[in-house]
């Protein structure tokens, strides 16, 4: 909030700020990101400061009650500077958080024709379609592929079984896979949770 304030009345969180703000990427190591509409804004040490003229009405709100790009104009802002990994993750955290608007999205790239990253964008968010709910953690894609890849049925990704959300879940076989490792569950209050979950 103090980033925005400093850089004036028409000035809101961007970028990877506010992909951290909305919960689409980690929180930024380098200066905080912030976009002015129209011409104006002045540097200020530890920020890094845009200018747009082409920015819609709809895609600035707020969140935590920080002025903020929409979700939809955070990804097409992540897409040019995210390599491909990253803003697919991005996309994923949208489907999580259950705010990703396709339609949204596709209104925002055309509104940003040109711009470097929205093409990849666009691929990922067609390649989202049809595909598992996705998975949250590398470890987790790297079990799913290895399943998917023998030709094993595939499993419900990240489901609640009663109380309790598990990574994999094959229903009619009652069988739950986590992946999570050690440092999740080599605990004796979570062995003890994860013991329960088994035998029920």
């Amino acid at each position: 909030m103090a980033a925005v304030l400093a850089c004036g009345l028409h000035a809101f969180a961007s970028h990877r700020t506010a992909g951290a703000i909305l919960g689409l990427c980690p929180a930024p190591t380098r200066d905080l990101e912030v976009t002015v509409a129209g011409a104006g804004g002045c540097s200020r040490r530890g920020i890094t400061l845009h200018s747009t003229r082409s920015i819609h009405r709809t895609e600035i709100g707020t969140c935590r009650r920080i002025p903020c790009t929409s979700p939809p104009r955070t990804l097409v802002d992540l897409a040019s500077i995210l390599d491909r990994r990253r803003l697919r993750r991005a996309l994923e955290r949208s489907v999580e958080l259950r705010i990703l608007d396709g339609r949204a999205i596709g209104n925002a790239l055309d509104r940003s024709r040109g711009r470097k990253g929205t093409g990849v964008l666009r691929e990922l968010l067609a390649a989202l379609q049809g595909e598992p709910p996705p998975v949250r953690f590398e470890l987790e894609r790297r079990f799913f592929e290895l399943v998917r890849d023998a030709g094993l049925p595939l499993p419900v990704v990240n489901a609640y079984v009663g109380a309790y959300e598990v990574d994999f879940h094959w229903p009619v076989r009652r069988l739950i896979v986590e992946t999570d490792g050690r440092a999740t569950h080599d605990t004796p209050h979570r062995s003890r949770r994860t013991a329960g979950v088994i035998s029920s």
